[in-house]
């Protein structure tokens, strides 16, 4: 794969990313977590403040599951989810540890989801 090849879809990975995070962090607060615990805590001096730190999405992910075992997922998220570890993946050999935390994301959402529900129309990558 071709070094521009490989640029485009570490770009891509991070929009994908950055969609998942957005969307933790703000269903997150919806749901009543409390930022002053540390967990949503914006990155000082990032240009993007909706970034959460690595950690956090785990956190975030788990707090949404938790607080509400019917909710569901959207469907741009778990695609924007899907793609940004696959693309990820493909793009850097070494990200192991952050595509490891997007797969814990996924388990989480995978785990409580119900037969039928957009999770079942995904495979996680490898």
């Amino acid at each position: 794969m071709t070094k521009i090849n490989r640029q485009r879809l570490y770009q891509t990975s991070t929009t994908q990313t950055d969609i998942v995070a957005i969307w933790l962090k703000d269903t997150a607060k919806e749901f009543g977590y409390e930022a002053e615990h540390g967990m949503l805590r914006e990155q000082a001096g990032s240009r993007r403040m909706h970034k959460l730190k690595s950690a956090d999405f785990i956190h975030a992910a788990e707090y949404i599951a938790k607080t509400d075992p019917s909710f569901e997922v959207p469907p741009h998220v778990t695609t924007a989810l899907n793609e940004a570890i696959r693309f990820r993946q493909m793009a850097v050999d070494n990200h192991g540890y952050f595509i490891d935390i997007l797969k814990s994301v996924w388990w989480v959402f995978e785990r409580r989801s119900n037969k039928g529900n957009i999770w079942a129309m995904f495979v996680l990558p490898i």
